[in-house]
């Protein structure tokens, strides 16, 4: 009555786990790591089977391991890497941070088979027309 989330202990990662894709539900899975490095590389398996170019999320103390957060960066191939922050919501912008667009919808980019990899707003619904002329020798000019 009381609980508000179930977190399963799961040791591998793998594509006959269960708790190793995407859950839309109250639940978590919990991995437990060697080290640091060992977790991210978890994690990369993670995004890997099905996650590559949405959202990862790090929980670690940033003023005192900066390293971490570029590690981890540098490890994800996802569009969002968010830092201390909830990643469903995190995710979306403009409530745990000011650096994504608000928006529900959340581009993958290459990496997961999308045009763009932000998040998607207005700009991206709007059909915008260019018009271009010739012009001869315009990257010529007098020193």
């Amino acid at each position: 009555e009381n609980t508000k989330i179930l977190i399963g202990e799961v040791t591998v990662v793998d594509e006959s786990e269960p708790f190793a894709h995407e859950k839309l539900s109250p639940t978590l899975a919990m991995y437990r790591a060697k080290d640091f490095e060992d977790a991210v590389e978890k994690a990369e398996k993670l995004v890997a089977m099905g996650g590559i170019g949405h959202t990862s999320c790090l929980y670690t103390d940033q003023d005192n391991q900066p390293a971490r957060v570029s590690y981890f960066g540098q490890k994800m191939k996802t569009a969002r890497i968010l830092i201390n922050t909830p990643a469903s919501q995190g995710g979306i912008g403009d409530l745990y941070n000011f650096k994504l667009a608000p928006s529900l919808t959340l581009g993958c980019g290459s990496w997961g088979g999308n045009s763009i990899s932000e998040n998607v707003g207005p700009k991206h619904l709007i059909n915008k027309k260019t018009v271009a002329k010739r012009a001869e020798n315009m990257l010529w000019h007098k020193l």
